[in-house]
């Protein structure tokens, strides 16, 4: 075991979401150093951090959680690919009918192959844990696990946790940040296309109608009187086909980028500059060996050739997906992510990746030596 006394300086992933920090959490889980915590925060949900003390008692309780949304997901087959959870396996504990504690469906199972037995053993220590903050039940959390599993620093990610920075910092004092971005027109098309997303646009126009968002307001009873799709849209009506048919400009999505950038970027500024690494999605596809053995010396850990090698061969370039939109939607996504996409850019903008250069770069790469 690994004593806290040696351990490294742990590091938060942070992001936007939908902006590649899967791969990094991917990434990381294969060194065997880190421990790579996935998705934790999206598991505390709708209030991450309260404010106050929190018993252990409510704290394993909240660890316990199961969203009736996700629940309804599960019996209609439409969980997002994170979920990882072998919810059909009969040999599990938690099934598509009565649902899956949130903490169990993805960051579990990216730790441990029995993730029932896994979770039995974190509900028990968030059960024993005296009264705290939670930010500091999150990290006696991630401590514990870190020496559970031998690891000499945890590493968290979880998409759409640039908005959590200041009580990351306050919870964790001595942690590194990463800050894992991506062009903002490509980031809005897969916001687009996630259904975690799109509820999140359905829980505003709600809200709007109604007073209401079911989905962070679950004390409140549902709301009433909603026209189609969004009658079919609450935890105790999920259809699939309504969540298809539920319409949201794609500059909507840029705009909600745009604005978690720009506040984001605010929050890091009050960072010390030692404590930060900036990556950008492109740099890691593009140049991943580089980007690995930067992100390696900025955590204080080795990196070994097969990992690296691994890493290379995992990244994948894509050309750019707004591109191919009609001009006049293509218009609108641009400029709703015009600005932000130049903070993190430079005036520039982000680079363009055609089709016609991946397929270059791919025939290069599969060349022999």
């Amino acid at each position: 075991m690994t004593p806290a006394a040696e351990r490294l300086p742990p590091c938060f992933v942070i992001s936007t979401g939908r902006s590649g920090s899967t791969f990094v959490s991917d990434i990381l889980v294969r060194h065997p150093r880190v421990l790579s915590i996935s998705e934790f925060f999206w598991a505390t949900e709708p209030q991450v951090f309260p404010e106050g003390a929190t018993s252990g008692t409510a704290f394993a309780e909240k660890l316990s959680r199961r969203d009736p949304l996700v629940t309804a997901a599960l019996r209609a087959r439409a969980e997002t690919p994170e979920f990882r959870y072998p919810v059909d396996d009969p040999q599990r504990r938690f099934d598509r009918e009565d649902g899956v504690p949130m903490i169990a469906a993805i960051t579990l199972p990216h730790l441990a192959d029995d993730p029932d037995a896994l979770y039995d053993e974190v509900v028990a220590f968030a059960r024993a844990r005296p009264p705290a903050g939670m930010g500091a039940h999150y990290a006696a959390l991630f401590e514990w696990l870190r020496e559970r599993f031998d690891r000499e620093l945890w590493v968290e990610r979880t998409g759409g946790s640039l908005q959590f920075v200041p009580q990351l910092v306050a919870s964790v004092p001595d942690a590194v940040l990463i800050h894992l971005y991506r062009d903002g027109r490509e980031t809005a098309i897969s916001m687009s296309k996630r259904e975690n997303f799109r509820l999140m646009f359905a829980g505003v126009e709600m809200q709007r109608l109604t007073g209401i968002d079911p989905y962070t307001m679950p004390d409140a009873p549902e709301p009433t009187g909603l026209p189609y799709p969004l009658s079919h849209l609450l935890p105790s009506t999920f259809d699939v086909q309504a969540l298809k048919d539920l319409e949201v400009p794609i500059e909507r999505f840029g705009l909600h980028w745009s604005s978690s950038i720009l506040r984001g970027l605010r929050q890091l500024r009050t960072i010390d500059p030692g404590r930060l690494l900036s990556i950008s999605y492109e740099e890691l596809v593009t140049e991943p060996a580089r980007v690995v053995e930067e992100m390696s010396a900025f955590l204080g850990i080795e990196a070994p050739a097969e990992w690296i090698s691994w890493t290379a061969g995992a990244a994948r370039r894509q050309p750019s997906n707004w591109l191919r939109l009609p001009e006049p939607e293509r218009e609108r996504l641009d400029a709703a992510c015009r600005i932000a996409n130049k903070r993190l850019y430079g005036p520039d903008g982000p680079p363009v990746f055609t089709a016609e250069a991946v397929d270059a770069v791919d025939a290069s790469s599969n060349q022999p030596d």
